[in-house]
């Protein structure tokens, strides 16, 4: 099977999709209601404490869609 381009970059893709959270705070990604630099501060801890570069998701009301 010969694989083309846009397959060999498809694995990269989905770790770096798979290494973004959509924790935002309340409000269905909003961060209504929550701490300043809450998604931040969790985000750290989150790749903190599992050893995994994780990131916050660029657009967390789309991002919600994807759990």
């Amino acid at each position: 099977m010969i694989l083309g381009k846009k397959d060999e970059q498809r694995p990269a893709e989905a770790c770096g999709l798979i290494r973004e959270i959509n924790l935002g705070g309340t409000a269905i990604g909003t961060g209504f209601n929550s701490p300043p630099r809450y998604a931040e501060l969790v985000c750290s801890y989150l790749s903190e404490i599992t050893g995994i570069p994780l990131s916050t998701a660029s657009d967390l009301v789309e991002a919600i869609q994807d759990v």
